[in-house]
């Protein structure tokens, strides 16, 4: 059964502490052996015994004292896995919180470091959690040899014996701290790591990944996180983003971190102000952002832009669509507008059908289909079809695109068999000024009641006339 991480951070925790209860057991039974053979070589009535085990129970005490705690925390647990192995990357800390309550880089983080830790090996003792009970038994062993000869020993000689074993033992991880740190305090400021996570919008799909402190380039709204190392601790840091965004760098994790959401392309860089009147600044570095542009989408079917048909027809009519898009398309309709009548007496209707088959070709296109039937519509001698194909994609606020518009007409075989008798041409100027009238008139109803509609209703109406003006522009 896998283990959680934090099942696996108190497993650690536990192997830790019965680790260290084994090495204080075998300290009592050392220190027992010691004032053992010390009452054995010179009887128990002797000072000197009595002074021996005394020095003895101070020394187990010492190295009680400055070995690991009995209580060790979890969080503890963390902080010694992040000393020892860099492959947490310092991030072992984000695996107590729940990842469900993290942000969503911290939630990557989480899972980077959750699979790190369960790879690391099992617990093990280090050096510096074996040296006080290493210092003890040197101590010890070297109080026996004493003892077992005439006790001339002197406890000041003794002590001083333990002393240079323990500070023989540290003299070279000692030095070398103090040579880094003196190091590190000379050495100028200067960056020691640094990363960019650019996780992409959702809707396109893409997956996160890193970049260097180099030019960018990203998908529109992406999110931008810096984490940043330095050799030592300015006193502030800021992200720099154009001319006018500042965004303060917080430590996280010991490093430095800030987020920005790229909407726009501009340019970065960070400046760290220092303990003396100085600042460190990096590069300038740019940052190009990818626009979502909008759909393209054209009509397949029907090759025709202008189909006549005749009344009652029962024919049926394929219109299929082929639209492409950066990050796929959300949905697709066909946009029907119907005029009947004309003059003044011209009526317009609308309705919107979803493409009832969709498919995806090996280029990339979507592809969308139905059967149109006039009967369905209700279309009556001389009523006129304009339609075209609508297409919104996945951005949260969609763009949009459409195709040209196509017509249908429904014969109207009295009008023409009277125009036919007449033999006259025809002017359509007068039908047209008279529908163009009505909605004047329409238009003028509407602005007087502008201040008694609500404006959501006003905006309705007033796109509804907009529509008939179009399809009265196209159908003369």
């Amino acid at each position: 059964m896998t283990k959680s991480p934090i099942q696996r951070l108190q497993a650690y925790r536990r192997t830790y502490l019965w680790r260290h209860w084994l090495l204080r057991i075998a300290l009592i039974a050392l220190l027992g052996i010691c004032l053992y053979l010390v009452f054995l070589h010179t009887g128990a009535s002797n000072q000197t015994a009595w002074k021996a085990a005394s020095f003895l129970g101070l020394l187990f005490g010492f190295a009680w004292y400055i070995g690991a705690p009995l209580q060790l925390s979890v969080a503890e647990v963390c902080s010694r896995l992040n000393e020892r192995y860099s492959s947490l990357e310092e991030s072992a800390h984000l695996l107590l919180a729940d990842q469900a309550d993290l942000p969503p880089l911290q939630s990557l983080q989480y899972e980077r470091t959750a699979a790190a830790l369960s790879g690391l090996p099992n617990a093990s003792l280090t050096r510096a959690t074996i040296q006080p009970y290493i210092v003890m038994g040197v101590l010890s062993l070297t109080a026996i040899a004493l003892w077992a000869t005439p006790v001339q020993s002197s406890f000041s000689a003794l002590a001083k014996q333990g002393e240079e074993v323990f500070q023989n033992w540290n003299s070279s991880d000692e030095s070398l701290a103090e040579g880094q740190a003196e190091k590190n305090a000379l050495a100028p400021f200067d960056i020691t790591k640094a990363r960019i996570r650019i996780t992409p919008p959702t809707y396109t799909q893409l997956p996160a990944y890193d970049s260097e402190l180099s030019e960018l380039n990203v998908p529109e709204g992406s999110l931008l996180h810096w984490f940043v190392g330095t050799n030592r601790s300015p006193k502030s840091g800021q992200l720099i983003v154009g001319e006018s965004t500042r965004i303060p760098l917080v430590k996280q994790a010991f490093q430095w971190q800030a987020q920005w959401e790229a909407l726009r392309s501009s340019y970065y860089y960070l400046r760290f102000d220092l303990a003396d009147p100085t600042t460190h600044s990096t590069d300038i570095q740019a940052i190009k952002v990818e626009a979502d542009r909008a759909p393209l989408v054209r009509f397949v079917e029907p090759r025709a832009s202008y189909i006549d048909l005749e009344p009652d027809t029962k024919e049926s009519i394929k219109v299929s669509i082929a639209a492409k898009d950066d990050y796929g398309i959300k949905e697709a309709e066909l946009v029907l507008t119907v005029s009947s009548g004309e003059g003044e007496s011209v009526k317009f209707r609308e309705e919107r059908l979803p493409f009832t088959r969709q498919w995806k070709d090996a280029d990339g296109s979507f592809n969308y289909s139905l059967q149109l039937q006039a009967e369905k519509l209700d279309l009556q001698p001389g009523d006129e079809l304009y339609y075209y194909g609508e297409v919104r994609d996945n951005k949260p606020t969609s763009n949009s695109a459409q195709t040209d518009v196509y017509l249908i007409s429904i014969r109207d075989t009295v009008a023409q068999a009277e125009m036919e008798v007449s033999g006259l041409g025809v002017n359509l100027m007068p039908t047209y000024f008279r529908s163009q009238r009505q909605l004047i008139e329409d238009t003028k109803v509407l602005l007087s009641q502008k201040s008694t509609l609500a404006k959501k209703e006003y905006m309705e109406e007033a796109n509804a006339l907009g529509e008939d003006q179009k399809v009265l522009r196209l159908r003369y």
